[in-house]
């Protein structure tokens, strides 16, 4: 993989992380001044969902081999 995608990459999992981060402080103030967890955005359920579906897919390409950030030349 070329160097400028690795780092494309590396970007992009670091504002993931930021986000999340971000979203799972906001669940912690919310539960700790006592906010019904309805009041929470639905946002962090959609976003843990889906970028752990996405890494676990990601996992178990590898896991076979098949790798699904490379491609052949």
């Amino acid at each position: 993989m070329p160097r400028n995608r690795i780092v494309a990459w590396h970007r992009e999992l670091q504002d993931v992380h930021h986000r999340l981060e971000k979203a799972l402080e906001d669940a912690r103030r919310a539960f700790r001044s006592g906010e019904r967890a309805q009041s929470l955005k639905p946002e962090l359920r959609d976003f843990c969902y889906t970028f752990c579906s996405a890494l676990g897919s990601h996992h178990r390409s590898s896991s076979s081999g098949r790798s699904t950030t490379s491609r052949p030349r």
